[in-house]
């Protein structure tokens, strides 16, 4: 009756408490835990163009909740929710909507046979490389790339995964389209194969993805019907330097994904147990030239981050970033706290 009780909990967080990230934080030692994560950024705009203006915002301001863990030896659940941005509006307007975020980034269920793994429900698309590994609360976003920016990643769907060995997976995914305007409306879906892999001090986060834009129609072909992409990330750690790379087929920009290809070096420098910096750039190029979008695009910047407590949890940073396609500089500070606490 218990772990009843939890499972409609887990279920229910968005109503009660009334967006990257597959959570895999929770040990089966750990067993259930809610982390609450709110973020308070002060964001200041510089134009680098002439006679361009500047701004001010709240930039990656927002409060997430993660719950998490385990209902039985081989059954958890992970469920994020993303209640507070700047413009909160939309969060709960796009409830319906697969090609925008809304307030539930993710709500799943997994099953572990042997070495298997079978989940089900909202969960991101694999795809991405690292860069979209990582938790959206931890991320600035002045640092990402187009196409992180712009790819509503949380779709519905099943996955299921092969641990070949303790280095190796493999999985295969099948969600709901976010080139769609609603979940399962006009029959439109991603298909997403995926590579895992550490084999000493590199590992690797592959992936190939065919994203549905429209029907399979007379004098449409099949594959015409699908828009192709390939992340490919690579990382080697060098400690206390981490250095990572990942590639793309497609630019983001406009709210689109565009043909062409993106490259993102990043090196990730642990100065001591409370102070890291993130070195981070990027270049985009589209393959056509498409009004108001710059063929080359060119991000760089680089991300503080303060730890001062012990247990890590109160996180100060600092991100400055120069982005040419929008001719801004951005200086941002500010403060992140992730209280964990555990529930059973």
């Amino acid at each position: 009756m218990k772990k009843i009780l939890v499972v409609c909990a887990a279920l229910m967080l968005p109503c009660l408490l009334v967006h990257a990230q597959e959570a895999d934080n929770t040990t089966k030692e750990e067993g259930i835990v809610l982390n609450v994560i709110p973020r308070i950024d002060l964001n200041p705009v510089f134009s680098t163009a002439k006679g361009g203006d500047n701004d001010f915002n709240w930039g990656n301001t927002a409060f997430y909740t993660l719950f998490e863990g385990n209902l039985a030896d081989n059954l958890s659940f992970s469920v994020e929710n993303h209640w507070f941005r700047e413009k909160p509006k939309g969060l709960y307007k796009n409830i319906g909507h697969s090609d925008d975020v809304n307030f539930i980034d993710w709500a799943y269920l997994t099953l572990t046979l042997g070495n298997w793994e079978i989940s089900a429900g909202k969960q991101m698309i694999t795809t991405g490389g690292f860069e979209f590994d990582d938790y959206d609360f931890d991320v600035h976003s002045e640092l990402q790339s187009g196409l992180w920016n712009t790819l509503a990643c949380y779709q519905w769907g099943a996955k299921v995964g092969w641990n070949v060995s303790e280095t190796t997976y493999f999985g295969g995914q099948i969600t709901t389209s976010p080139l769609a305007e609603k979940f399962f409306k006009g029959g439109l879906f991603t298909y997403s194969g995926e590579w895992r892999g550490t084999y000493g001090n590199f590992s690797t986060i592959s992936s190939i993805t065919f994203i549905q834009g429209t029907k399979l129609g007379e004098g449409t072909k099949f594959m015409d019907c699908f828009a192709k992409l390939l992340a490919v990330g690579l990382r080697y750690d060098a400690e206390p330097v981490v250095l990572t790379m990942d590639v793309f087929n497609k630019v983001g920009a406009n709210d689109e994904m565009l043909g062409g290809w993106t490259i993102m070096p990043s090196a990730d420098w642990t100065v001591n147990d409370n102070l890291g910096l993130i070195f981070k750039a990027s270049l985009e190029r589209t393959k056509n030239d498409i009004p108001d979008v710059k063929k080359n695009a060119i991000t760089a910047g680089v991300a503080a981050h303060w730890f001062p407590l012990k247990d890590k949890g109160l996180r100060l940073h600092a991100t400055c970033a120069y982005n040419n396609r929008f001719e801004t500089m951005t200086l941002s500070a500010g403060v992140l706290y992730n209280f964990s606490l555990k529930v059973k």
